[in-house]
């Protein structure tokens, strides 16, 4: 199996970007409006980047390159794009040919747009099981993503498995968490955040998972006491079958969320 995807990555060569801009639900956490959105048109690999505003794409475009580290021959897109000198001017330097669509046509554009009715009938669904704010959906939407990028294909393997050259980070074992789902980010001792004089206190930050990073193996947790998103390593899944956003709205007062679960000392 593994012979088989190198050949299909050696295979691939130049390949065919589709993208597109969508709306968001509502304002996100650090006042997202939009978002980007990439599919690989052979591995069938998609990946979203939520930004504040759609006058910038080709700077989007970049980052997504880089990461990936792919080598895109066309790009299918509406003709919003070619209206920027600066996106088209970017695409020819790099020997991209822009194949655009009239704007909001769904069958000329369908591979982007059927992703974007995806992502965002995904995303309404974990923003509802976890009970986690609208403004939380930069980090559902990306925690999606990163979950779709494991379903194969009708004939062809997963999309992170056809991925192994990228700069992404990714393990089955390690991602597969429900997003807002309860976790601990282990301290160390000589974190800030550990109190001094208190060695017998918990090393542990609780809180509510928000998915990985893309490109370290770290991820991002809403941390009740501390009233913010922190990014954390060294994160501990003991009862990840529990919500807290069910139990807690994210601007109420925090005590522990392992007394108010029923949960055993853990760390």
């Amino acid at each position: 199996e593994l012979e088989e995807e190198d050949d299909l990555l050696a295979a691939f060569g130049s390949e065919e970007l589709h993208m597109d801009y969508a709306h968001s639900i509502s304002l996100g956490y650090f006042k997202e409006r939009y978002y980007l959105l990439f599919v690989v048109g052979k591995r069938n690999f998609m990946w979203a980047t939520p930004t504040t505003t759609r006058m910038e794409p080709e700077e989007l475009l970049r980052n997504f390159l880089s990461v990936s580290n792919l080598k895109i021959g066309k790009i299918r897109t509406d003709n919003e794009f070619t209206a920027s000198a600066k996106f088209t001017a970017f695409c020819k330097k790099l020997g991209m040919v822009l194949c655009p669509s009239a704007s909001y046509t769904h069958t000329m554009q369908a591979r982007a747009e059927g992703a974007v009715r995806i992502c965002k009938e995904h995303v309404r669904c974990l923003l509802k099981a976890s009970n986690a704010p609208a403004r939380f959906w930069p980090f559902a939407l990306l925690h999606f993503c990163r979950t779709y990028n494991y379903w194969p294909g009708a004939n062809s393997p997963p999309p992170w498995e056809l991925m192994k050259n990228s700069n992404f980070t990714f393990k089955i074992e390690r991602d597969l968490h429900a997003f807002g789902c309860y976790m601990v980010a282990k301290l160390h001792s000589d974190h800030p955040l550990v109190m001094e004089n208190k060695t017998h206190a918990d090393r542990g930050l609780e809180g509510a998972f928000l998915g990985w990073h893309d490109t370290t193996p770290t991820c991002f947790m809403y941390s009740f006491r501390l009233q913010r998103i922190l990014r954390v390593q060294d994160a501990v899944f003991e009862h990840d079958e529990d919500y807290p956003f069910l139990l807690y709205a994210s601007d109420t007062d925090y005590n522990s969320l392992r007394v108010d679960l029923g949960y055993s000392r853990v760390i």
